[in-house]
């Protein structure tokens, strides 16, 4: 409509002639000259772990992978985010990740700025804190109590996305609150089959461990289960001979039917 007045315009148009998600004082010029367009990024949100403020754009590597890293007042490379200059993302989020493969960010950008990026001269483009500070508003502060990261082991990479808890040998765990994992260590009833089954798996070839051998446990007599119980009932009286010399007791755990004694008739 002719003469109309945008009282409130879109997030995106609002920003694209500010420096935002970059300070005010950005001068978004890298140290051989290269001009960042004020239009490339239209928001960001960086939770970068342990991190030293300001943040900002230490370096644009430019080549088939565009690489975007982040640096802080400690270090030039706190998180890096990259993305194919053909193909960038039709939403322009670039993913922010750290050294340890962790999640700590998120760049928006423009597309078609993105996709402009990889016409640059193929190098790694050097940016100061000046050049490319990040507003504070964008810098979430972590958490930084508490467990921040999984490894398998002492030496193992860190563990990121979705993590199983598995508790095994004993090891119980449920959750008891929101937030709160309960361990209990209630032990191995059958702990000397698990030494059996450990010591077989660890064994060499030159050094081989018998099996452990399975219990088999008595399911059927001439086809008949248990009662509900679970139990058998094996009686040496019958409805027709109340005296029988039939004997069934129990040894050493051994069920043993034997005949003893006479019957006069």
């Amino acid at each position: 409509m002719s003469g109309a007045r945008i009282i409130f315009p879109e997030f995106r148009d609002e920003q694209s002639d500010s420096r935002y998600p970059f300070a005010d004082t950005a001068t978004l010029t890298s140290t051989n000259g290269v001009v960042i367009p004020r239009d490339l990024f239209f928001d960001a949100a960086l939770y970068v772990i342990n991190a030293t403020t300001p943040l900002y754009i230490s370096s644009i590597s430019v080549g088939a992978v565009v690489t975007i890293t982040i640096g802080d007042a400690a270090e030039l490379n706190a998180a890096t985010a990259q993305y194919n200059p053909l193909s960038p993302p039709d939403n322009g989020a670039l993913d922010l990740i750290d050294s340890n493969n962790r999640p700590v960010g998120i760049l928006v950008g423009n597309k078609d700025n993105l996709s402009a990026i990889g016409g640059w001269e193929p190098i790694t483009h050097k940016f100061t804190k000046t050049a490319t500070e990040f507003v504070s508003g964008v810098v979430v502060p972590a958490k930084e109590p508490g467990v921040r990261a999984l490894t398998a082991t002492d030496t193992a990479a860190f563990l990121t996305g979705d993590v199983w808890l598995v508790g095994r040998r004993g090891i119980m765990l449920r959750e008891t609150a929101p937030n709160t994992i309960r361990v209990d260590i209630v032990g191995v009833p059958l702990f000397k089959r698990e030494d059996c089954f450990k010591q077989e798996s660890s064994a060499s070839s030159s050094q081989p461990v018998a099996p452990f051998p399975p219990k088999q446990f008595l399911r059927t007599i001439n086809g008949c289960g248990p009662d509900k119980f679970g139990n058998f009932t094996i009686a040496a009286l019958t409805k027709s001979a109340s005296d029988t010399t039939l004997r069934i007791y129990v040894e050493d755990s051994v069920l043993k039917i034997a005949a003893v004694g006479t019957k006069v008739i």
